[in-house]
C-alpha cells in the first residue's frame, strides 16, 4: 500500500502548482522511516486538503483516494482519531473536543474513550505513536508571547483512561522542560 500511496503523490506532484508542497508530504507520508510522533491520523485530511487548491481539478478524486490510502495505512499501524483530552484541547486554544458532552467532567480522559469509539488500549497505544501534540498555547506554561506555541507530551493512560498527569512541555529534541510546568490558571491544571 506505501508504494501505492507513494506512486499517488507523484501523479498528484506532477499536476500542482505548488509540487514542493506534495514533495514533502510525500516524504512524510510515504516513508517508513518518518518518525511516529511527526504522523498524525487527524492530520491526513488537514495536510493534504491544503493541497486542494494547487491541483489540477482532474487530480480531486487522486487525492481523496490518496487520502482514504493514508488513513487505512495508518490506522493499520494503530494510529487514531479522538486521542486527545478535554485538558489538552482547551490548552490549544480550543473550547473543548466537541465530540461528547461527558468531555468536562472527564477532562483527562480522551474523548474516544468518552464515545466508545475507542478501548483504553487503543487509546493509549495510539497516543504512544503519536506522543507530542503541538500548537498548545505557551502561555499556560508561563511564556509571556501569546504568539509562543510549544509542544507537549502525551502522556500514558492510566487503568480507567485518563492521563497519568498533566501534559509537559519539551524542547525541539523531545526533552521534557523539568522547570516548565503548567501554570496554577491553565485548563484543567492538577496539584495546585
Amino acid at each position: 500500500m506505501l508504494q501505492q500511496i507513494r506512486l499517488n503523490f507523484d501523479e498528484l506532484i506532477s499536476a500542482s502548482s505548488d509540487p514542493k508542497k506534495l514533495q514533502e508530504l510525500k516524504d512524510k507520508y510515504g516513508s517508513p522511516w518518518t518518525p511516529s510522533y511527526e504522523i498524525s491520523l487527524d492530520a491526513v485530511q488537514v495536510d493534504l486538503l491544503n493541497c486542494f487548491r494547487t491541483l489540477d481539478p482532474s487530480k480531486v478524486q487522486l487525492l481523496q483516494d490518496t487520502i482514504r490510502l493514508l488513513e487505512q495505512t495508518l490506522s493499520e499501524r494503530g494510529y487514531r482519531k479522538d486521542i486527545h483530552t478535554h485538558q489538552e484541547h482547551v490548552l490549544v486554544g480550543s473550547s473543548g473536543s466537541g465530540t461528547t458532552d461527558k468531555a468536562t467532567n472527564f477532562p483527562y480522559t480522551p474523548c474516544g474513550i468518552l464515545t466508545g469509539k475507542l478501548s483504553i488500549e487503543e487509546a493509549n497505544f495510539a497516543r504512544g505513536l503519536e506522543s507530542i501534540m503541538y500548537g498548545v498555547l505557551g502561555s499556560y506554561f508561563g511564556l509571556k508571547e501569546d504568539s509562543d506555541f510549544v509542544a507537549v507530551t502525551l502522556e500514558p493512560l492510566d487503568v480507567r483512561g485518563a492521563t497519568i498527569r498533566d501534559p509537559r512541555m519539551v524542547n525541539e529534541k523531545l526533552e521534557v522542560f523539568v522547570n516548565r510546568r503548567l501554570t496554577a490558571d491553565a485548563p484543567y491544571v492538577r496539584g495546585f
